[in-house]
């Protein structure tokens, strides 16, 4: 994919270090990128053409890639892991992670709730196989949530369900534990924004029950728009992100598992259709 190999200073961050422990600065992790892109622009004849290139690859904006090059910009997460599998040519995420420098990688981990759990593979064109089919992207959420049997499926789905969950089983983003039950295999995805929003709005279609706002505990809807100033709405996304995070810890402590399945999507946005990047 790339012209030339990045050269990455191994013995200022090893790979796998356990002694690197501390918080990360958004001006130490922007100058990380900033300078592992620098480094692979660094004997282009044209290094705008070659970031313009790698614009295209990885869908980052130029403009943004470019800010972030200057110092101005921090990156998503999601936006770092798209610019070091490009860089290290690369698309299982977890393999992404050991090769990253550690401050790097310890932001990735911080940043993304979801677990990367040593025996999974993380691929990008296992996105591309679930995104591209609402029954794929549903059997992924169900079978997250606990066991799906085969009956269960095919009430909901029907027999094309039933084909979709065998597709899914031989890519070994399902498995099939028992004869008929199902549950989520070792190949599994790191969500890029375009399909947790798709996600989201496939299970809200299929599962949000209005009927049940009239009562109490039986589940939340909220919905709210205003004119805002830019710190007003910083402060929005940042109090929707620690809500995000403390769900995402309570799901993950043992004794708050049990047989309910249950979703949380959130979404906050400008309502402008296309932002000037």
């Amino acid at each position: 994919m790339q012209e030339t190999e990045i050269e990455i200073n191994r013995e200022e961050y090893p790979a796998g270090s356990s002694d690197f422990v501390r918080s990360i600065t958004t001006n130490e992790l922007t100058e990380q990128v900033s300078k592992d892109i620098l480094a692979y622009l660094e004997n282009a004849a044209d290094r705008q053409k070659k970031l313009n290139l790698m614009s295209k690859k990885i869908g980052v904006h130029l403009k943004t890639l470019n800010r972030i090059c200057q110092l101005e910009n921090r990156p998503s997460y999601i936006t770092v892991f798209k610019i070091y599998k490009y860089l290290f040519n690369e698309n299982d995420d977890s393999k992404v992670l050991e090769l990253s420098p550690a401050i790097v990688r310890e932001y990735l981990k911080k940043a993304n709730p979801q677990s990367f759990e040593k025996s999974a593979n993380y691929n990008s064109e296992i996105e591309n196989e679930i995104s591209k089919n609402h029954v794929a992207l549903e059997l992924v959420v169900l079978c997250s949530t606990g066991s799906v049997t085969s009956e269960e499926i095919k009430d909901r789905f029907g027999t094309f369900g039933l084909e979709i969950v065998q597709r899914l089983v031989s890519k070994k983003i399902l498995s099939e534990s028992k004869l008929g039950i199902f549950n989520v295999g070792p190949n599994q995805m790191n969500m890029t924004p375009e399909t947790v929003i798709k996600m989201g709005i496939q299970v809200v279609s299929s599962y949000a029950k209005p009927q049940n706002g009239y009562e109490k505990h039986k589940n939340f809807q909220g919905f709210y728009a205003e004119g805002l100033s830019e710190e007003a709405y910083q402060e929005w996304m940042l109090i929707d992100e620690q809500a995000y995070i403390k769900k995402v810890e309570l799901a993950k402590k043992a004794s708050s598992l049990g047989k309910l399945r249950a979703y949380s999507f959130v979404s906050t946005d400008s309502l402008i259709q296309k932002d000037l990047l």
